[in-house]
C-alpha cells in the first residue's frame, strides 16, 4: 500500500492544487468528482530553525541566535515588542560570514524576550523570503 506521493516538478513561490482519493488493494478508487481539493503553497526557501542562548564576553552580556536548516543567504531577525515583532538591526552580510550565529548585546536583566527569524535571497531579481522560524523565548540574565 503506497501512502505517499512526491511531486518533483513543483517550484518555489507557487500554489498547487491536488485531489486525493483512496485506492484499495484491488486498485479500485473513490469517486474523483467527489474528492476534496487540497491547496499547497510551496515556499521559496526552507523555514529556519533557531536556538537562542545567553552569553557573556569581555564584561558584556549578549544573546546568541543560531540559525540552522535554512535556505536563504541573508537573515532577518525580529524581537517581539508588545503584540507585534520589530526587526533587529543587523548588518546585511551573508549568514555564512557569521557562521550562522548572531550576537545581540543587552544591558537590562530579568526581561523576557521572544525572537524569530527568516532568511532571504535574491531569485530572478526579486527578494524571496522563507517562512518565519518558530518563536523562541529567553529571559535576560
Amino acid at each position: 500500500c503506497n501512502s505517499g506521493y512526491t511531486d518533483s516538478s513543483v517550484k518555489g513561490g507557487k500554489t498547487y492544487y491536488y485531489k486525493v482519493v483512496a485506492v484499495n488493494r484491488q486498485g479500485l478508487t473513490g469517486d474523483l468528482t467527489k474528492a476534496s481539493e487540497v491547496k499547497m503553497k510551496i515556499n521559496w526557501l526552507l523555514k529556519p530553525v533557531i536556538k537562542v542562548r545567553k552569553g557573556r564576553l569581555d564584561g558584556s552580556n549578549y544573546i546568541e541566535i543560531a540559525l540552522s536548516r535554512y535556505g536563504g543567504k541573508y537573515a532577518e531577525i525580529q524581537v517581539k515588542k508588545g503584540k507585534s515583532y520589530i526587526n533587529v538591526p543587523i548588518t546585511k552580510k551573508k549568514i555564512s560570514s557569521y557562521g550562522g550565529k548572531y550576537r545581540l548585546g543587552y544591558q537590562k536583566g530579568g526581561i523576557f524576550l521572544r525572537f524569530r527569524a527568516r532568511t532571504w535571497t535574491i531569485i530572478n531579481g526579486k527578494k524571496r523570503y522563507s517562512p518565519y522560524s518558530e518563536s523562541v523565548k529567553i529571559q535576560t540574565g
